[in-house]
């Protein structure tokens, strides 16, 4: 063979081409940004859910994928903040529960005999000492006393009722509040809770 013969020109041609674009392949590869999603990848979406992302048709775009990521992560803290109003409210409620079951036992304590005495001692005392001892048979009756009796022992009955009734319903007014400002939060939230009655005496 001679260095003009046809064969070992075109052999030399088509190697030179091959070179050429072996080269430009690489360089391609080299200068390809790195960021950029192949088809058919995938994007976490959170909770080992993962999204497609890509050019395909069955693919979403990266912006379309941390969407679905932020609504799933704002529907978790709405379920967490939910869950947790509830709670709450279980616990000012059954609080309420507990301290109405006290009043309804203050309400229900039998009258103390021995207050009942001692306002009977008094009245009878002052009616005594109110008038000349001479007049006291026509004064101090059974029949006029117990009325003043009756009243006074209902007086005091009372108060000393009322004092032991005061802390609960100091207490229960203020779960009242805690309940109507969790139930309104969670209206907010879309839920619709019933509060619990409350006494106010």
């Amino acid at each position: 063979m001679t260095k003009n013969d046809p064969t070992i020109l075109g052999a030399g041609l088509a190697l030179g081409v091959v070179v050429i674009l072996g080269a430009a392949v690489g360089a391609y590869r080299l200068l390809k940004p790195a960021g950029t999603a192949a088809a058919g990848s995938g994007l976490v979406v959170g909770n080992g859910v993962v999204t497609p992302v890509g050019s395909g048709a069955s693919g979403w775009s990266v912006q379309q994928a941390l969407t679905a990521q932020q609504q799933q992560e704002a529907a978790w803290r709405r379920t967490d903040a939910i869950n947790s109003l509830k709670r709450d409210l279980a616990t000012a409620q059954n609080e309420i529960k507990l301290l109405t079951d006290q009043l309804n036992v203050i309400d229900h304590t039998p009258l103390d005999q021995t207050l009942v005495a001692s306002i009977s001692d008094q009245q009878w005392a002052t009616c005594r000492n109110s008038g000349p001892w001479i007049t006291q048979a026509v004064r101090c009756t059974n029949s006029g006393m117990q009325p003043l009796i009756d009243a006074a022992v209902k007086t005091a009955w009372d108060a000393r009722l009322a004092d032991q009734r005061r802390p609960l319903l100091t207490r229960l007014s203020a779960l009242n509040s805690q309940q109507l400002s969790i139930i309104q939060n969670l209206r907010e939230l879309g839920v619709t809770v019933q509060p619990v009655a409350v006494r106010t005496t």
